[in-house]
């Protein structure tokens, strides 16, 4: 696990963190007339963030604002599930920029994310040419979602679209969203910051992508 200390990262109320746990274990299993050891992995992974939340009668309902900072996540991202040259899928860390724009007004917010991803979790059989996402491919996802301070303390929303630069194995780098969430809330005595998770998973056409992360960002 690793984490933000308050203050850094040019938000003073809200910081980000992340853990990865790779547990494995050995179970019996009968195979014919045998017992045998077979080894069960489970990798958690996961990305969030913490911090001073406002009071919900300190966020403002008038003006608008634009609050930019760091986001980071984790993927994993194979688009050749089940076509001629299946690839294998890799676990890769995710990390970049964050642009918030938020009209308090209305209660609209929109949220940009733009990321470099990080070298593919290898072992020392797997050739690193394999993974469909080499290290320094480019990010970018849009959403948008709405303030209900009521029931969700915060902003709720989803993503309309995502994107991957050049892929490895030539495939097509937009990401077709199957299920999407941004939930966000306002840190500091006025809302001067921002913060929240993030999670997009892909579909069809032969896709296994997840991405969850974390984004927070400061207002000027």
């Amino acid at each position: 696990m690793f984490y933000e200390t308050p203050g850094s990262g040019g938000t003073n109320f809200v910081s980000l963190a992340g853990y990865v746990r790779n547990d494995m274990k050995w179970v019996e299993v009968t195979a014919g007339a045998n017992t045998v050891n077979q080894t069960q992995w489970k990798l958690e992974r996961g990305a969030f963030a913490y911090g001073i939340m406002t009071d919900n009668a300190a966020v403002p309902t008038s003006g608008s604002g634009t609050y930019t900072g760091d986001m980071i996540g984790t993927l994993v991202f194979n688009p050749t599930i089940d076509n001629t040259s299946n690839y294998p899928t890799f676990f890769q860390w995710l990390s970049g920029t964050s642009t918030t724009t938020v009209n308090f007004a209305t209660g609209g917010v929109t949220l940009l994310l733009n990321g470099i991803v990080g070298a593919p979790q290898l072992d020392r059989f797997t050739s690193p040419q394999l993974a469909s996402l080499s290290a320094g491919t480019t990010f970018t996802a849009s959403g948008t979602a709405s303030i209900d301070l009521v029931r969700t303390g915060g902003f709720t929303g989803q993503f309309q679209s995502a994107s991957f630069g050049a892929t490895n194995n030539s495939t097509n780098p937009v990401v077709s969203i199957a299920g999407s969430s941004i939930d966000g809330g306002f840190f500091g005595p006025a809302a001067e910051n921002v913060g929240g998770g993030f999670r997009i998973t892909g579909a069809t056409p032969d896709q296994r992508i997840d991405i969850a992360g974390a984004f927070k960002g400061v207002k000027p």
